[in-house]
């Protein structure tokens, strides 16, 4: 049986029942199923020593096997949970292969009666199904179409062949639908009765269902068995739960919910298990959370930064507490701001137009309201990142801030002295230039200075991620000299079009930039038999001067 678990790659399992630790005895169907359970699990197992294998179970429950793998606790660049049944005749015995559809075969007393029963009965009317959860969708027969002769097994076919045609109408670009099928089984005459079978076993929950419909009766569809194909299960985890691979296991579904404020730990849920697969998020925020007057933090916030500095490709937009004047450097320290080079702060929160005030109907409401200044700071990176490149700094007589009627407080050149070496980015009233943003540091001012400045931050961001998503094509190279000249090439040339539009200083690009990837340099003899191949680019940002360094490592060699 193949199998594939949490990405790791499809492997094979193979049961010899000779070894089994249990012998299957033939007589308790149970018991019997228990026993292949234990052995698929110690199977998986056997397969290496990961996590995803290691923590893997089977387990028999009534009527089906469920195949079950667990989120894995180290959380960079790791997949979700996940369990794929490929090929082989054990995946078929067990019916845990893709193939499995659902059925439902009708067992009312309406077809079970004359051979003119169809001729008789069927009149225009509508059927009700819902098909692999893809929502209740009606069809319509017209009884003049279907060419009923008073034969019990033509006409029944008849209609089956109707249905088929009516639902594969619904939506061809849905396998569930192109791909359904029915058909009408006439003899004996007790077991006469209509079946529907799912287009595909490839759905989350394959089902097959006829709720409703005035034919629903008339076609013995109101009662019935339903046979559920493979179904793919989510668990009850808070955000992303443990996923199953069986039969007619439904899960429980999350419903409800309560008006309890999220805590730390569901942001951090949320982060650890869904936001870290977002390989393109960059900037972060935090709308309604902001750090407190008496230095004392933010846990939200403080798990949104730890999520940053884990996986090293994101910046998190903090905000300062409203109503909270920044005057002098003492002040700054008084609030214990964290000193990362993940961390950006601006100063002070933005007066907009209060869209509720109206001078006539509502006259006693504020004309303004105050407004999160990160905001406004994640709007500036993203319009400077398409105009000017992620090397710009977001700040300056071109960040205006638009729609801004006011600032809480007003900062004058005393203020952003003492302000701005410490990390506190200001908005401010600049003379011809209406307010602006008038700052770029990290909060790691001081703590990092190679990394004060946000572009130089963000830029060194954006080269890794550009760099590791396009050096993918080596995993599966060899790791020799060819590919170490193939990847300093093919980074180089993607270095160099950066220094050409601008990005870095120096007059040429020797002095701008530079790729290494090669034995005795980058890598030593037992980086290359683990299968490791590591690539160190330098650039110079246009701010400070230094060089900063960034390191890139990449499996290769996967067979």
């Amino acid at each position: 049986m193949g199998i594939n678990i949490n990405s790791l790659g499809a492997k094979q399992i193979k049961l010899i029942p000779a070894n089994f630790t249990t012998a299957l005895a033939g007589a308790a169907h149970v018991t019997d199923a228990n026993s292949v359970a234990i052995e698929i699990q110690k199977a998986v197992r056997a397969l290496g020593t990961e996590e995803a294998y290691q923590s893997s179970t089977c387990v028999y429950s009534t009527d089906h096997f469920v195949l079950t793998s667990i989120e894995p606790t180290v959380t960079k660049d790791k997949p979700l949970a996940s369990v794929e049944i490929t090929t082989g005749t054990l995946a078929t015995l067990l019916r845990l292969d893709k193939e499995q559809k659902a059925s439902f075969k009708g067992s009312g007393a309406g077809p079970t009666g004359a051979a003119a029963y169809f001729k008789t009965n069927v009149v225009d009317g509508d059927l009700v199904i819902n098909i692999d959860d893809h929502g209740a969708e009606t069809i319509s027969l017209v009884a003049s179409k279907l060419g009923l002769v008073g034969i019990n097994r033509d006409d029944g076919e008849a209609v089956a062949l109707a249905i088929q045609n009516a639902v594969q109408a619904l939506d061809p670009g849905i396998a569930a639908y192109k791909d359904f099928k029915c058909s009408y089984t006439a003899t004996p005459a007790s077991a006469r009765g209509f079946t529907l079978v799912s287009g595909s076993g490839y759905a989350r929950v394959s089902s097959v269902q006829a709720t409703g419909g005035s034919l629903r009766s008339v076609l013995g569809l109101n009662a019935g068995t339903m046979t559920a194909g493979r179904s793919l299960v989510q668990g009850t985890s808070r955000v992303i739960p443990v996923q199953g691979l069986g039969l007619l296991e439904q899960g429980n579904q999350l419903a409800g919910g309560s008006e309890n404020p999220a805590t730390p730990n569901d942001f951090t849920d949320f982060y650890d298990s869904i936001l870290r697969k977002v390989r393109d998020v960059s900037i972060l925020l935090v709308p309604g959370e902001y750090w407190a007057k008496d230095g004392s933090g933010n846990p939200i916030i403080s798990a949104t930064l730890a999520h940053c500095q884990k996986m090293q490709s994101r910046v998190v937009i903090i905000d300062p507490p409203p109503g909270f004047e920044l005057d002098q450097a003492a002040t700054v320290g008084d609030l214990s701001l964290p000193s990362s080079t993940y961390s950006v702060l601006y100063y002070p929160w933005v007066k907009v137009a209060n869209p509720f005030y109206n001078a006539e109907k509502n006259p006693t409401a504020d004309k303004t309201v105050d407004v999160a200044p990160s905001s406004f700071a994640a709007g500036m990176w993203s319009r400077i990142d398409g105009k000017r490149g992620v090397w710009k700094a977001p700040a300056g007589m071109e960040a205006g801030l638009v729609g801004a009627a006011g600032l809480e407080y007003i900062i004058e050149d005393g203020e952003q002295d003492q302000l701005n070496p410490l990390g506190i980015n200001c908005f401010r009233n600049m003379p011809g230039g209406g307010r602006v943003i008038w700052g770029a540091r990290t909060l790691a001012t001081k703590a990092d200075p190679e990394w004060r400045y946000v572009p130089v931050r963000r830029t060194a961001i954006m080269i890794e991620q550009s760099i590791y998503g396009g050096i993918q094509w080596a995993v599966f190279e060899p790791n020799d000299h060819r590919l170490w000249a193939s990847l300093r090439g093919n980074i180089g040339n993607f270095m160099n079009g950066l220094f050409r539009v601008g990005a870095f200083q120096g007059e040429k690009a020797s002095d701008a930039y530079f790729v290494r990837c090669n034995l005795g340099d980058t890598m030593t003899q037992g980086d290359i038999d683990a299968g490791q191949v590591i690539v160190i680019v330098g650039f110079a940002p246009l701010k400070p001067a230094e060089f900063v360094i960034v390191r890139i490592q990449q499996k290769v060699n996967q067979q």
